[in-house]
């Protein structure tokens, strides 16, 4: 009787073919969980990238709210004018391009602060003029409340409700934004004015009844129709705006339409004009 171990053969070729066939099942339904997790992921990344870019866009306005006040304290606590006007009240361009309040405050912001909102489309954008010349061209997807231009500080901020300085724009009426009159051929995307007038003077408001160049795509035609559900915002649910004091504003597309009091002046987040601002 032998005491060796009993010798048993060991088909390698079945091995292998098992080892093969549960890899491959493993990467199948690796592959699957692969898909699966993506598709569920999916919506979650492009939520947080969104509110990413919404809270860059919220910081690069209060940057430019801060430069502007930084402008106000050195110019007798007024703000800006929307542009430089030449002799003849036509604007000032410099290499081409308008020469903006965005380009006045410029110096007052650092250089890695931006006026481009990340979730802007490049065709929403104007190209305004950079202190610095024509190589530092700035794209601005942000525009400034005529009615504030070179107004007081202190006047604006003692409103009952402090009015909208700067808000989120699209310049040219693109993307069906509501822009009846395109001022500077349609590089209108810095000014924030009414549907009546030309941008050049603030006499013709007693009639107006939207304000313009906001983010609000489709806006166009729910002017037009009156079917406010065509117009959308530029963030999810809102279009940024910073009031005169600072304070940060969402706004819904019927913030475009204009408020008035019983005297007939504009009110709310428009302010009201009882003369024209301070040229």
């Amino acid at each position: 009787m032998s005491l060796e171990p009993e010798a048993h053969e060991i088909d390698l070729d079945q091995v292998s073919g098992s080892s093969q066939y549960f890899s491959r099942k493993d990467l199948k339904v690796i592959g699957i969980a692969g898909v699966i997790f993506a598709a569920l992921s999916w919506p979650i990344y492009t939520y947080l990238r969104e509110e990413s870019f919404a809270s860059q866009c919220g910081r690069n306005m209060k940057d430019m709210a801060q430069a502007m006040l930084l402008y106000a304290n050195e110019n007798d606590s007024r703000f800006c004018p929307a542009y430089v006007r030449q002799a003849d009240g036509s604007i000032y361009m410099e290499n081409g391009d308008p020469y903006t309040w965005a380009s006045i405050i410029r110096p007052y912001m650092k250089p890695r602060q931006s006026n481009r909102c990340p979730t802007a489309e490049p065709q929403e954008a104007i190209i305004t003029a950079h202190p610095d010349g024509k190589e530092h061209q700035m794209a601005l997807t942000y525009g400034l409340y005529l009615p504030t231009e070179l107004r007081s500080v202190e006047e604006l901020s003692a409103l009952n409700t402090p009015p909208v300085m700067l808000a989120e724009t699209v310049t040219g009426g693109r993307l069906d934004t509501y822009d009846p009159r395109p001022f500077l051929a349609g590089r209108d995307g810095f000014l924030i004015g009414f549907d009546t007038g030309d941008d050049t003077e603030l006499e013709t408001v007693e009639s107006a009844k939207y304000v313009t160049r906001l983010a609000f795509p489709g806006a166009g035609t729910a002017v037009k129709t009156g079917d406010w559900t065509k117009a959308r915002t530029r963030h999810r649910k809102f279009t940024s705006a910073v009031l005169v004091n600072g304070t940060a504003h969402k706004m819904t597309p019927g913030d475009m339409q204009i408020v008035r009091d019983q005297q007939g002046r504009i009110g709310g987040l428009w302010g009201y004009l009882d003369r024209v601002s301070g040229r």
